[in-house]
């Protein structure tokens, strides 16, 4: 009786603001039914088709998904792309399943020797990041790679993970339990725009962490300081829950990516965009236009 009752309280709304509201509390009202988003994904194509055709990107994947049990749309949805910085994702929700079993693990500290630091070179670099020789608690390495998404705290989280569990990697059970990888096919960081969104709705519905721990991975991405991609396209102080990701290899050919929740008012959805071209500026403003 008491576990029904809170499902009818203000609380449970509080509580779990960020995860699914169909999840979290019992709805009070019927769903409406939807309409496919044909539409939208004929007028996306022609849009893509003279981006590519004025050479502001050579190739797009677009994911979308109505999260109030609506329909999903897909643009090259099994295309290849470098996962790059979204590969946090999963190495977050690593440590935070570790911590609901440890809850101990978030608080405790760690120290970031200099071969932790990164010199991988960025089109958006973290505007905060951990700093060589000083300790910083699993929680604060957490929030410096997801919100700054900062290559040094995913060093440290790296290790720190080999470390307490050193004859079984923890972050290659994740990937394998999210059907990212096998043990003996391993993709080199190589995702699909479809996996990508996976990781967001196993959040926004609270089915591979727990209910506390999903909250607080989303409030981590609701944090992401980069809003040169979903967060710019969108109307202001709409909230977004994501994570890009970019990369640059040696033909000039440059990748970035853009992955979340958006919290709309009246129906909250998820947008996954990747993208490939020549110049950064360019394949942001394809994200925004999306």
């Amino acid at each position: 009786t008491l576990a029904v009752d809170f499902f009818h309280t203000p609380q449970c709304e509080n509580e779990f603001s960020l995860i699914n509201p169909w999840l979290r509390c019992e709805p009070q009202e019927n769903l409406r039914e939807k309409k496919e988003w044909s539409a939208f994904k004929e007028g996306l194509l022609k849009d893509i088709d003279l981006w590519k055709s004025i050479g502001k990107v050579d190739r797009t994947a677009v994911y979308f998904r109505d999260l109030q049990f609506g329909p999903w749309m897909g643009i090259n949805e099994q295309d290849i792309f470098a996962g790059a910085s979204l590969l946090k994702v999963p190495l977050m929700l690593t440590v935070l399943r570790y911590a609901d079993t440890h809850p101990e693990s978030l608080s405790q500290e760690v120290l970031v020797p200099s071969e932790f630091q990164s010199d991988f070179s960025q089109e958006f670099p973290p505007r905060k990041s951990a700093q060589v020789g000083q300790s910083y608690t699993i929680d604060e390495l957490l929030h410096f790679m997801i919100v700054y998404s900062d290559n040094t705290a995913k060093n440290a989280l790296d290790a720190y993970l080999d470390s307490v569990s050193p004859s079984e990697p923890l972050l290659l059970v994740t990937l394998e339990e999210l059907g990212f990888i096998d043990r003996l096919h391993f993709n080199d960081g190589n995702l699909r725009v479809k996996q990508v969104a996976s990781l967001f709705r196993l959040l926004y519905n609270g089915s591979y962490l727990s209910k506390g721990m999903s909250q607080k991975a989303l409030s981590l991405l609701q944090e992401s300081d980069f809003h040169q991609g979903i967060v710019g396209g969108v109307p202001s102080g709409l909230e977004v829950a994501h994570k890009f990701g970019e990369r640059e290899f040696s033909d000039g050919q440059k990748q970035l990516h853009d992955c979340g929740v958006v919290y709309h008012p009246k129906n909250h959805y998820l947008l996954c965009i990747m993208t490939r071209g020549r110049d950064m500026k360019d394949l942001s403003e394809v994200i925004r236009r999306i």
